[in-house]
């Protein structure tokens, strides 16, 4: 199956052509500005038509697959875009005004370029939307709760589901369960789920992906009187702060330079060791609460674009972990799960696509259809 795989984000947007029987994508690409106006978006799919054509890839693809930030409770698992599904997006555009918005934007274009193909909606959101109450609640009065859309959900949740099921099928020891898995995800905003039988108890991300574990440029978890004082004392106003605490913080702030996870854990030099002792201690403090949300630890995997820094990370967290606090290292297996997102949600979107169209057979054939 011919796969376009669409990746957007608030400045760009990420696209990649995969053929059918083919691992790496024919051909994938970039392009800026794409929310300027609707006609810079038709131009870039009519672009990715006419080059996917010239490859022979077909004329068209036999499904495009769209990466969605946010998928609210709405929308815990993939789904055909249709009426009824952009009218659910459309009642979740208070909560993700930044996002749902363009997602669709991009709906509408697809639909216009390559009217007989179907966009399926993969979510980020959709693997954390059955997190227990205990996890996904804040402290916070429940009408202001349900009324906003504040309740804590994970940003990564392709990368977390996914290598959640390589885990579990990737076993060392075949007489052994692995239920109990910690998904560490570094990407340039790291987050850490735990993961019992692939349904998640705990993780780091919030209500924004802005809580949790410092970013390349993220805050992470902050006490939010100094957001407080920040507005009280110094009169900053909410655009100041965003960019503060998205733009300024993390990694950068500490280092005074825009560097990666992957240049910070894969490195000795000292004049990051601050900062790279502070990410590597709130994993720790993650993971330690990962472990105590599931009552054990089968298997650590790590995944994300930056999975280099993971086989770093590896050894001393395992130290950390089952040497200090675990004792017992015999039971505790480590995997890296390689995949690119972009793979990712080629397959999801096909298994997803597969499995609806044997379930109308299914159907069919329960009506009288020949199957």
């Amino acid at each position: 199956m011919n796969m376009l795989v669409l990746r957007p984000n608030l400045k760009r947007i990420h696209y990649c052509f995969f053929n059918s029987g083919y691992k790496d994508p024919v051909f994938n690409g970039s392009s800026e500005d794409y929310r300027r106006d609707k006609t810079a978006l038709k131009n870039i799919l009519a672009n990715i038509k006419s080059v996917s054509t010239n490859l022979a890839c077909g004329s068209d693809p036999d499904a495009i697959a769209v990466r969605v930030l946010f998928g609210g409770q709405y929308f815990s698992r993939p789904a055909i875009s249709g009426v009824h599904v952009k009218e659910k997006l459309k009642e979740l555009i208070p909560f993700a005004p930044l996002h749902i918005p363009a997602t669709l934007e991009i709906i509408e274009c697809c639909e216009q370029i390559f009217p007989s193909v179907p966009v399926i909606l993969i979510f980020e959101t959709a693997f954390f939307a059955g997190l227990p109450q205990r996890e996904s609640l804040y402290a916070l009065d429940v009408d202001l709760m349900e009324n906003s859309g504040f309740r804590r959900y994970g940003f990564n949740g392709i990368y977390h589901s996914a290598a959640c099921n390589y885990a579990i099928s990737n076993k060392q020891n075949a007489n052994k369960k692995t239920e109990k898995i910690l998904s560490i995800c570094l990407e340039p905003k790291p987050e850490i789920a735990a993961v019992i039988r692939n349904k998640p108890v705990m993780v780091t991300g919030g209500a924004t992906p802005m809580e949790g574990i410092p970013g390349e440029t993220t805050c992470g978890e902050i006490d939010p009187s100094i957001i407080i004082s920040l507005v009280q004392k110094k009169g900053w106003g909410t655009e100041k702060i965003n960019t503060l605490l998205s733009k300024q913080s993390g990694i950068y702030a500490i280092t005074g330079k825009k560097i990666t996870i992957d240049q910070l854990m894969c490195t000795q030099n000292h004049e990051y060791k601050l900062a790279r002792d502070i990410i590597k201690y709130k994993i720790l403090q993650a993971c330690g609460a990962g472990i105590a949300a599931m009552g054990g630890l089968d298997k650590i995997v790590f995944c994300g674009r930056y999975i280099s820094a993971g086989k770093s990370l590896a050894p001393w967290l395992i130290f950390k972990l089952v040497y200090s606090a675990l004792k017992d290292v015999s039971d505790i297996n480590v995997d890296f799960y390689p995949e690119k997102i972009d793979r990712i949600i080629a397959e999801s979107a096909f298994i997803f696509l597969l499995g609806n169209r044997i379930a109308a057979k299914c159907e069919h054939s329960e009506n009288g259809s020949v199957f």
